[in-house]
C-alpha cells in the first residue's frame, strides 16, 4: 500500500492539525488498522448489506475508504456472470435428469416458473437501461472502468441487480423443472458470484468513488434491501 499521501496528510499539519488529519494520526496507530489487509477487512463490511443497512457512515469510515483506495489493487474476476449462470442453468439440466431427487413441484404447476424469470428479466432490463442513460459501462468485467455511480432506481433496492436478476431466472428454472436436485443450484450460483465477481466489483468501486460508495453500502444491500 502507497503510504506516502497518508503520512503527508497526517503529519504536515501538527500545527493545529484537523480532526481528519487527528482521525488519521489515530489509526495510523492502531496496529488493528495499520495493514493493508486490515483496511481492506474493514472498508469491505460496509459493503456487507447487514448490520450496516440504514446507518450513517463515519469520518473514520470514510477515511478507511481514502486510504484503500490508495492501495492499487488491482480488480480480479474470473469469469464473467453471464457465463457463470449458463453454467449454472446446465448443472441444473444435468441434475435434473440424472438425479432427480424426486418431485417438488407438479407438473401441472412447472408454468408458474416463467413469473421469476419474468422477474428476473424486467430486473436485468431496468438496471441496464440506467446504466446506459448514466452512461457508464455495463461491462462486468471492467467496474473500474465506471464513470458514473448510480444509486436510484432498481440500485436504490439492491447494489447488484443484474445478479439478482440472473438469480431470480434460476429460481424460475428450478420450478420449471420441478425436481429436487436442481434447487442445489441456485444458493451456490449466489454464493459463487459474490465471491468471484461482486467482492471484486466492490473493491474496484471503493477505489473509485471512495466514501460516496461507502455511503451507499451503508444504505442499500448488497442483493436486497426491503425498506
Amino acid at each position: 500500500m502507497r503510504s506516502g499521501p497518508v503520512e503527508r496528510r497526517a503529519t504536515g499539519m501538527a500545527d493545529g492539525a484537523t480532526p481528519a488529519a487527528i482521525e488519521e494520526r489515530r489509526i495510523g496507530a492502531d496496529p488493528a488498522h495499520g495493514s493493508a489487509e486490515g483496511l481492506s477487512r474493514q472498508a469491505e463490511s460496509y459493503c456487507r448489506g447487514r448490520a450496516w443497512q440504514g446507518h450513517g457512515v463515519s469520518a473514520a469510515a470514510v477515511l478507511k475508504w481514502s486510504v484503500l483506495a490508495d492501495s492499487g489493487e488491482p480488480m480480479q474476476t474470473r469469469i464473467p456472470p453471464p457465463v457463470l449462470a449458463l453454467l449454472a442453468a446446465a448443472a441444473m439440466w444435468a441434475l435434473h435428469h440424472w438425479l432427480a431427487l424426486g418431485m417438488l413441484v407438479a407438473p401441472g404447476h412447472a408454468r408458474w416458473g416463467l413469473l421469476p424469470v419474468t422477474i428476473g428479466v424486467l430486473i436485468l432490463l431496468a438496471a441496464m437501461v440506467q446504466f446506459r442513460r448514466a452512461r457508464t459501462t455495463v461491462n462486468p468485467m471492467r467496474p473500474q472502468d465506471a464513470s458514473h455511480l448510480v444509486t436510484h432506481g432498481i440500485f436504490g433496492r439492491s447494489r447488484n441487480p443484474m445478479y439478482l436478476g440472473l438469480t431470480f431466472m434460476l429460481v424460475g428454472l428450478a420450478v420449471w423443472l420441478g425436481t429436487a436436485s436442481p434447487w442445489l443450484v441456485p444458493p451456490s450460483f449466489v454464493a459463487a458470484i459474490t465471491w468471484l465477481q461482486i467482492v471484486p466489483e466492490e473493491r474496484a468501486l471503493g477505489r473509485l468513488f471512495g466514501a460516496e460508495y461507502a455511503a451507499y453500502c451503508a444504505q442499500v444491500g448488497r442483493w436486497l434491501t426491503l425498506h
